[in-house]
């Protein structure tokens, strides 16, 4: 049985011939014509070592890190879900039509609107549309995607030294990791490389609660908005009282108000702030994984040693169901 293993489309792909059973020999001669133990660091370290376990660890996983986001399939089906219930239970009893009033989106939402344009600057409102996206699409690798990667890093600078990180950074996309992979090959002390990624760590954390509050603050704002337009609507009806036939009409039109605030809030904006909570916990937990990795590549530890320090970073039901060698 032949197995081809590759890394990206510039790295060689090796063949190895298993016998079931058997561990079998490796082939190191590269699968692309031309490529020699001089051209690329992998073939050198398949011919000098000859180690199917080093090799599958350098090429697997070569995207895990990278800029490719995943679709939050919760947040967009939560939404989807809630909305068709909203919608699904008015279309029961009759049609949308009397359930949707001008004057009352423009009191909830233009209200909360400028609650937000006076409580934050322009451009961090602005910003708002770029924090939620961090709601539907998830940058960031798993905690077991990071162990791997770094096992791999750990390999490299086991096997060719530090500065053969260089080669391999280039394929990172991840800035945060990619700034600290650099500063490791710079020959930085670890205090220096811890005290840098920590303080960016702090303010990654800040720039997500300032994204987070300006959700919370719609979320605040849309029913308090809502009430006040249920109370311009009453006031209203009661100025015309004497034609009974607009009583019912201007109560109808007064509580579409107080409706629309309570959707915004509880359908929309408390869910995402909670999301946006979460995707920050989730995120600074992986960059501390990264500066316990990149530490970890500074003090020379091998590749076992790094990932069974790592690996405190993942859930033990994670550690049973994702093993992350």
């Amino acid at each position: 049985m032949e197995i081809f293993c590759g890394g990206d489309l510039l790295r060689p792909i090796f063949a190895r011939s298993v016998l079931p059973g058997e561990p079998g020999q490796i082939n190191c001669q590269p699968y692309h014509a031309g490529v020699t133990a001089d051209s690329d660091p992998l073939a050198a370290g398949c011919n000098e070592y000859g180690s199917w376990e080093i090799m599958r660890t350098l090429v697997q996983d070569q995207n895990s890190i990278s800029g490719f986001s995943k679709v939050d399939v919760a947040t967009v089906v939560g939404l989807i879900l809630g909305s068709g219930l909203v919608v699904g239970s008015i279309l029961f009893s009759g049609s949308l039509t009397p359930f949707v009033n001008v004057p009352s989106l423009m009191i909830t939402v233009g209200g909360s609107i400028a609650a937000v344009l006076i409580t934050f600057p322009l451009k961090k409102c602005l910003s708002v549309f770029g924090v939620v996206r961090n709601c539907f699409m998830y940058p960031l690798p798993t905690e077991t995607e990071c162990i791997k990667q770094f096992k791999e890093f750990a390999t490299i600078v086991r096997r060719d030294g530090i500065l053969a990180l260089e080669q391999r950074i280039e394929d990172v996309d991840d800035s945060f990791l990619k700034r600290g992979a650099e500063m490791v090959i710079a020959g930085n002390s670890r205090e220096d490389i811890q005290s840098m990624l920590e303080i960016e760590v702090m303010y990654i954390e800040q720039r997500h609660q300032s994204g987070k509050k300006i959700v919370t603050a719609i979320a605040s704002a849309a029913p308090a908005f809502g009430m006040i337009g249920t109370l311009i609507g009453l006031v209203q009806m009661l100025r015309s009282l004497e034609d009974p036939s607009q009583i019912g009409v201007g109560m109808a039109t007064a509580l579409l108000t107080t409706l629309y605030g309570a959707v915004i809030a509880n359908l929309f904006c408390i869910p995402l702030a909670g999301k946006l909570e979460t995707r920050s916990q989730e995120e600074v937990l992986i960059r501390e994984l990264m500066i316990v990795g990149l530490l970890g590549l500074v003090e020379g530890q091998t590749p076992r040693n790094l990932e069974d320090r790592l690996v405190a970073f993942v859930s033990p039901a994670k550690r049973e169901s994702e093993p992350a060698g």
